[in-house]
Formats: structure tokens, C-alpha cells, sequence
């Protein structure tokens, strides 16, 4: 059996519980569902893979030399490390080849695990294993950015997996993007001090920008995100390549596939009337409407009476229907408004709340509600319904 390294407890299982997420439990390739552990100069790595991403962990260990291993179930890894205080006591790591086993020591107690080759682990693509790829900086972005409105942009994006360019974050001319084809969530990073490279263009994995938004969400995640983007000649597509994401703490690795959607054709240019509903109305009353509504009808009339709309919901599938005031603030920009406006309640209600005092701006009745806030460098589409 041989010694591999001595680690701190409480910082491996900081680690781990930070890389598990990362892994592919239910791939059928079974070298994804492993964590790879490589040991090395004073310190352990630990990698997770996906078909389209991949994180890497450092911290610091004593180590006697180099090894590479990879470890079956590591969730059971996880479990053995949480289940004894306290955490911060040394760990060893020992390697037996004539059994395939890796041991893990703590409190004189030994958790022994599986392991598999680790030859046949994916390829890192990072910037330290360039294999062909042609990296260059992207831009600094400050991780509050998506701590602040990356679980508002997540609200809008699609989990529809028939239609997966539109399953992510996209990125165009120094924007975040997110939409499911009926609502749309646009960040302008230049008002918050992001410097994102403007011809840039691509789109982040869905699970990917989850789990980026979920990092910078820690209370312990401070700085700036230092993005690189690389070109694959294998990939066919200018579009295609990875993009490598530093935190202070770790990297990740995420495959960019395809060409992001023309954005801004859907947003209109001009309005006829703006209207600031009285929040807490307006949302008690679609709140209403959603306890009603069926999943395949939720489209609300929308008429402007007034200083507000009044809204009316009517089902055919079931008969129910509901019929409600909200008050707020409404400037007509012109004369001649329609009389009415056909929009999906519950996204609207969506929207609206990644917003403090949102002002909804709207046109005709074909043109799509663009939901805006002074001094918020986002805007939010929610598209029409034919009344």
C-alpha cells in the first residue's frame, strides 16, 4: 500500500461538496460518474466531468510524490467526511494497486473505495493543456455580478431539451441573455463595470450557468471572474470552442456550442403608452389567476382603464375565470392606444419581479412588453398573445 498525501479535513470536504454537483451520477460512461484526485507538488486537484463541463478544485496537502486516481461513488466520500466531527483533523490518502482500492484515514478509521483507470479520464481542456486550442482573454467580470441578478436571469431561461441553443446563458456584444422563447431577461454588463470583449458571441450549458450562478452565490465567493475563451480547430463552427472561468478558488472549464440567437430583433423601439403597476396587487392578482389557470392556458387580457389595467381571465378547459383591477401609473405616449393586450400573466408576474419599481413599456398589441427600471441595467421581454 502506498502513502499518497496528508490533507486537511475540513478542507477536503469544503472540496468535495463542491465538486460532487459537477459530476454526471447518471452517465452511462462510468468513468464521468468518477472524481478524479491528481496528486502533485504539495497539493491535490479534484476534477469533475460532464459532456460539456468540468471543474477543478485545488488545495493544499503534504504529498510524497505524483498519482493519479479516480475514485468510484465519490458521494460515499462525501457521506464518510461529514459524518464524524470535527472536520478539520488530518486525512491520509493511500493507494493499494493490488486491489484497486483508495483509502481514506481519519480517527484511526478507514473508508476504502473503488478505483478506476485514471488514464481513461477525459482530457482537461484548460488553458495549462492547450491540445490545439487557441485561448485568449475574454474580460474580468466581478463575481457579484451573478451573485446580484444571476438567479433573475435563470427564471427566463428555457429547460427544454428539443431546443437546447436556448438552454444557458448567451453571451453577445458585452450582454448576458436568457429566454425560453416566451420571456427574455437582457444584462447589460457594461453599466456594471463588465468588460466582456464585444464581437464575442457564444452560449454557456444551461447546467453550467446554474452552477457558475450557484459559485458566486457563496457567501465565501469575493473578486473578479477571469474568463478565457478557446478556439477548437476540430469543432467546425466559429462558435464552438470552451471557455475557462477563474474564480479565486477554483477554475471551470465549459463547452461553448453554437451561435446565440438574435436577441434584440425581438425588442420594439418604440411605445404607446408606459404603465408602473402597484406591485403588490398586481402580483396578488396573477398569484390568483396561477391558482386557476391550467398549464396550457394562462393568457390574460391586459386593458388599459385609466391609471391602470384592468385584467380578465377566462378558461375554456375548465370554466374558470377571474377579473381584477390593478392600479399604478400609466402615460400615454400616444394618442391612439389599443384596447386591449393579450400577455401570459404568469410570465409577466415572472419578470416583474427581478425588479423593484419595473415600468412597463408597451406598443402595439403584436409587440412584445419590454419591462424596464431606472438605474437597473436590465430589461425584460415578455412576448404577446393573440387576444
Amino acid at each position: 500500500m502506498d502513502y499518497l498525501a496528508t490533507v486537511n479535513g475540513a478542507d477536503l470536504l469544503d472540496r468535495v461538496a463542491r465538486v460532487i454537483p459537477d459530476i454526471d451520477h447518471r452517465s452511462t460512461m462510468k468513468i464521468l460518474t468518477s472524481l478524479h484526485i491528481r496528486i502533485r507538488d504539495g497539493g491535490i486537484v479534484l476534477t469533475a466531468s460532464r459532456i460539456s463541463s468540468q471543474s477543478k478544485f485545488a488545495l493544499l496537502a503534504e504529498t510524497t510524490g505524483d498519482a493519479e486516481l479516480c475514485v468510484e461513488d465519490p458521494r460515499k466520500l462525501l457521506k464518510w467526511l461529514r459524518a464524524t466531527k470535527p472536520y478539520d483533523v488530518p486525512v491520509q490518502i493511500l493507494q493499494d494497486d493490488e486491489i484497486g482500492r483508495v483509502h481514506f484515514i481519519r480517527h484511526g478509521r478507514s473508508l476504502r473505495l473503488l478505483s478506476l483507470n485514471a488514464d481513461e479520464y477525459p482530457i482537461i481542456r484548460d488553458r495549462a493543456n492547450k491540445d490545439g486550442i487557441k485561448w485568449r482573454k475574454l474580460g474580468t467580470l466581478a463575481v457579484d455580478v451573478l451573485r446580484i441578478y444571476g438567479p433573475s436571469l435563470l427564471t427566463s431561461m428555457s429547460d427544454d431539451e428539443t431546443r437546447t441553443y436556448l438552454n444557458g446563458i448567451g453571451i453577445d456584444n458585452n450582454h448576458f441573455t436568457t429566454t425560453d422563447g416566451h420571456r427574455m431577461l437582457r444584462l447589460n454588463l457594461k453599466h456594471i463595470g463588465g468588460n466582456l470583449d464585444k464581437t464575442f458571441k457564444g452560449i454557456i450549458d444551461g447546467y453550467a450557468s446554474k452552477r457558475l450562478v450557484q459559485e458566486c452565490r457563496r457567501k465565501a465567493a469575493t473578486g473578479n471572474l477571469e474568463i478565457y475563451v478557446g478556439k477548437d480547430p476540430n469543432l467546425g463552427s466559429e462558435y464552438d470552442g470552451w471557455m475557462e472561468v477563474e474564480f479565486e478558488d477554483h477554475k471551470r472549464m465549459i463547452r461553448l456550442d453554437g451561435e446565440p440567437p438574435t436577441y434584440t430583433a425581438i425588442i420594439p423601439r418604440s411605445a404607446h403608452l408606459t404603465w408602473k403597476p402597484d406591485g403588490a396587487a398586481f402580483e396578488a392578482t396573477v398569484n390568483e389567476i396561477g391558482a386557476i389557470a391550467s398549464d396550457r392556458h394562462q393568457a390574460a387580457m391586459f386593458k388599459p382603464n385609466g391609471q391602470g389595467f384592468h385584467l380578465t381571465y377566462g378558461s375554456s378547459e375548465t370554466g374558470a375565470s377571474l377579473e381584477a383591477y390593478v392600479a399604478g401609473e400609466v402615460d400615454r405616449i400616444e394618442e391612439t392606444i389599443p384596447e386591449a393586450y393579450g400577455f401570459n400573466a404568469l410570465y409577466m408576474r415572472d419578470i416583474m419581479q427581478a425588479f423593484g419599481h419595473p415600468v412597463v413599456s408597451l406598443g402595439n398589441q403584436l409587440d412584445a412588453a419590454v419591462i424596464s427600471e431606472p438605474g437597473n441595467p436590465m430589461i425584460g421581454i415578455v412576448m404577446p398573445i393573440r387576444l
